[in-house]
């Protein structure tokens, strides 16, 4: 059996249509991408020269999300909630009120 690695050494591409969720994954070809990060870029600038792709339904993504989430403890998945992409290139934020407004 062989395994894939997601700590850093396998890029991973996901894209999403009328057929579901792709998952095409290669080797770190050295770039500055480490463990974690993510990035937001067009399909069509997406590599196509890719070792594995992966072809699942919507239905089943969701059903595979929510194994992985069965697998998180109460604070991991409250974090989650809370910040879905650790290491994002937002903050949460939190709303200011003004006071003595009506």
């Amino acid at each position: 059996m062989q395994t894939i690695k997601l700590d850093g050494t396998t890029q991973c591409y996901a894209t999403r249509d009328t057929g579901g969720v792709h998952i095409s994954m290669r080797v770190n070809s050295g770039s500055n991408s480490d463990s974690g990060n993510v990035a937001v870029m067009l399909a069509e600038n997406c590599p196509t020269d890719c070792d594995y792709r992966i072809d699942i339904s919507d239905k089943s993504y969701i059903a595979l999300v929510k194994s992985l989430l069965w697998l998180a403890d109460r604070a991991e998945l409250v974090r989650i909630i809370n910040n879905p992409i650790d290491g994002s290139c937002w903050t949460p934020a939190t709303r200011k009120s003004r006071k003595g407004n009506k």
